[in-house]
């Protein structure tokens, strides 16, 4: 899967660009951070394996107040909402696998 996924998927929060990988562990964790015109910080966070495999991940040192979450489906079908984590004030649990989330946070 290419890790270029998710950048080529339109989004209602895009109108954006990549501004820094926050997290790359090679074959199981890429989070990249996107910055859009209306000033929020947008992490799409997924796995690259291609082995269909899900796990937990708890992300820290969040950029800001987690506002929205949306789960990217692989198939040809509409994004569909992804229920909101519970976020502390510097880390958030989500499940990862192949099917990108989208995290949205408002700036500190």
């Amino acid at each position: 899967m290419p890790s270029t996924l998710p950048a080529k998927r339109p989004f209602s929060y895009f109108g954006v660009r990549v501004q820094t990988i926050v997290i790359e562990e090679p074959g199981r964790l890429r989070v990249q951070e996107y910055r859009n015109d209306s000033r929020q910080i947008v992490w799409a966070v997924w796995s690259p394996t291609g082995d269909g495999k899900a796990f937990t991940a708890t992300l820290e040192h969040l950029p800001g107040r987690l506002v929205d979450a949306q789960r990217m489906p692989l198939a040809a079908k509409a994004a569909f909402p992804a229920p909101l984590p519970p976020a502390g004030n510097q880390q958030v649990t989500v499940q990862v696998d192949e099917s990108p989330l989208y995290l949205v946070f408002e700036p500190r």
